[in-house]
């Protein structure tokens, strides 16, 4: 089974930790699934979905975007810049 290349940062994105998609291999605009382990307390696992078009999803070595040096998205996001 292929995985699937999505990832997302999902709380602030200057943040290192990144959440892998961990469903197997569907479509890039699907809803993506994977799982944050040890973070709230030793031994936890927090389940977490994102939709494919969420601004945050990106694929490969995150790439911040940097418009104006303040935006926090990934490289080539949909919408407006957040900082």
């Amino acid at each position: 089974m292929s995985t699937c290349p999505a990832k997302i940062r999902p709380f602030n994105p200057r943040d290192p930790l990144e959440v892998q998609c961990e469903r197997g291999a569907h479509a890039a605009t699907m809803t993506h699934e994977g799982v944050i382990r040890d973070y709230a307390y030793k031994g936890s696992e927090t389940k977490l979905s994102w939709d494919g078009g969420d601004r945050r999803n990106f694929f490969g070595k995150f790439q911040p975007c940097g418009f104006q040096k303040l935006c926090t998205l990934p490289l080539k996001h949909r919408g407006n810049h957040a900082s």
